[in-house]
Formats: C-alpha cells, sequence, structure tokens
C-alpha cells in the first residue's frame, strides 16, 4: 500500500516528466497551488521526494517571473538554504540548480541576495574539492541536454 509520502513524490516525479514541456509547465504554472505545494514538499519531504520536487519546480520556473514571485513568497529560498546543508551531494547540487533558476529574474536575485545564510551556503558550496565541482558539471550538462532535447515541442 502507498503511504500518503511515497503518493506526494510520485506525483512530484510526474510533474517534472510534464515541466519538460512548455505546454504542460505553462499549465502547470497557472494552477494557484502547484508552487506553493512544491515547495512545501522541500521542506518535509524525504530525499527522494526532495530530488522529484527540485527537478519539478526548476521546471516549472521555466517559464514566467510571477511563478519565481510565487516560489520566493512561498518560502522557497528558507527550504533552498535547509537543502544546502545536506551531506548528499546530488541534492546540494540540484538545489544549486534550483537557485540559479530562481536567480535568474530580479524577484529571485534580489531574494537570494537578501538572504546571507543562502549567500554564505553558495560562497561555501564553491569552496568544495574539485569533485564535487565536477558533479555539478554533470548536474548543469544533464539540466542542458533535458532542456534542448524537448526544445522541438517549444517550436
Amino acid at each position: 500500500m502507498t503511504t500518503k509520502v511515497e503518493a506526494q513524490q510520485n506525483a512530484a516525479a510526474i510533474l517534472f516528466y510534464l515541466s519538460s514541456n512548455i505546454d504542460y509547465y505553462n499549465e502547470i504554472s497557472r494552477i494557484p497551488e502547484a508552487i506553493p505545494t512544491l515547495v512545501h514538499l522541500m521542506q518535509e519531504g524525504t530525499y527522494r521526494g526532495w530530488k522529484n520536487t527540485l527537478v519539478s519546480l526548476y521546471g516549472v520556473l521555466q517559464c514566467s517571473a510571477s511563478s519565481h514571485g510565487k516560489a520566493v513568497s512561498t518560502g522557497a529560498l528558507a527550504a533552498l538554504a535547509a537543502l544546502m546543508c545536506s551531506d548528499r551531494d546530488s541534492l546540494v547540487n540540484d538545489t544549486v540548480a534550483l537557485l540559479a533558476r530562481l536567480a535568474e529574474h530580479p524577484i529571485g536575485a534580489a531574494a537570494v541576495l537578501s538572504s546571507s545564510e543562502l549567500v554564505t551556503h553558495l560562497i561555501d558550496f564553491l569552496s568544495v574539492s574539485a569533485s564535487r565541482l565536477e558533479t555539478l558539471g554533470t548536474v548543469g550538462t544533464w539540466h542542458y541536454y533535458v532542456n534542448c532535447r524537448f526544445a522541438s515541442n517549444r517550436i
């Protein structure tokens, strides 16, 4: 039997796959509770749920500055700051990728810069070993691949 947490993790995974398509991520971003619910899962989820939520939110934030504003206003930065403290490199790498996505728009950039805790975590992240940065390069390449792979759906 599937628990509520597992069902939420599965739902976040489905949103990730849907958010890879421009038509779907625009629709998802129009659902009033989509972004607040994803932010909530970042705050109270499990490792698998966090991973699914991070990549789902990354996809949904492709569409507009208003989505960035929703993420900021519902506490995404506090949740991301907490995830930056994880001992799991892949989770931290995905967190940094999402922070980069948020900082693409002025509202997200201002929010990141206004959090001294978050800026400190980012500076600490930059000072880590070369192997961890190589992993980030792999994650960045993966996100590039996903965006390019589905670019044909955007035309």
